[in-house]
């Protein structure tokens, strides 16, 4: 829970990240890159030791200039089909988790003999390594409860912190869908994933109110969906015609 394995375009997203950065990209190495390999980055993702290739020059290995200076520190532990293991040594295969047909699956490869990192494609069932990216902050909102003609209780849930230890969470609200002016927070920090709540009072009768969910810590700010309740009548029953929850 919390983790994910990389899509094809996530993949994506990090060479091109450091094939952007000049102090990752492998001096002296050339190529044009293509849709599926990106030249002169293998040194700078592999770790500095397990190869069998001396690593010498830009291809990813033991020794050399930008060795692992991205601290990705890929192993070369080869791949598991047809019920062995192979390759120990000189491939780092890495599963996406983007499909490509009903048995295939797309991957990225470095090669002790190679300076780049490729993307393939393989059957599912072949035995790659996995390297986890974190989930992002997430939270949604939920529906409103306990809703009386002055007060309810707005309810969320924190579906993941991403790279926080705590997140601060509560909802916006107000009469209008895109004008929230008002603020409810929890008043304590969420330390893990999960639905939490917060009452509101002296609301005004036959109201619709908007809420959203939201979550931060720092400079990061998530929110949920758009979600809406009408307050009773003064009487105790809603406003003829007018959505009670949704």
């Amino acid at each position: 829970e919390g983790w994910h394995v990389p899509s094809d375009a996530e993949w994506d997203t990090l060479t091109t990240y450091v094939k952007l950065q000049p102090e990752y990209v492998c001096e002296g190495c050339s190529g044009t890159d293509d849709e599926d390999y990106t030249y002169c980055i293998a040194k700078a993702l592999s770790q500095p030791t397990g190869w069998s290739n001396t690593g010498t020059g830009c291809n990813a290995g033991n020794t050399g200039d930008k060795a692992n200076v991205t601290g990705f520190s890929a192993v070369p532990a080869g791949r598991f089909s047809d019920g062995r293991f192979s390759d120990f040594g000189d491939y780092a295969y890495f599963w996406s988790a983007t499909h490509d047909g009903g048995t295939d699956a797309k991957f990225r490869l470095l090669y002790s003999n190679d300076s780049g990192m490729l993307r393939g494609y393989d059957l599912k069932d072949f035995g790659f390594s996995v390297r986890c990216l974190r989930d992002p902050m997430a939270v949604t909102t939920d529906s409103a409860t306990a809703v009386t003609k002055e007060s309810a209780t707005l309810n969320g849930t924190v579906k993941s912190l991403g790279k926080y230890t705590e997140v601060n969470a509560g909802f916006r609200y107000g009469q209008h869908k895109n004008y929230m002016v008002f603020y409810a927070e929890k008043a304590d920090a969420m330390t893990a994933t999960g639905s939490y709540n917060v009452d509101l009072a002296s609301l005004s009768p036959n109201t619709t109110y908007y809420f959203q969910a939201y979550a931060y810590n720092g400079t990061d700010t998530v929110y949920g969906e758009v979600k809406n309740f009408t307050t009773t009548s003064a009487d105790g029953q809603p406003c003829p015609g007018a959505p009670t929850v949704s």
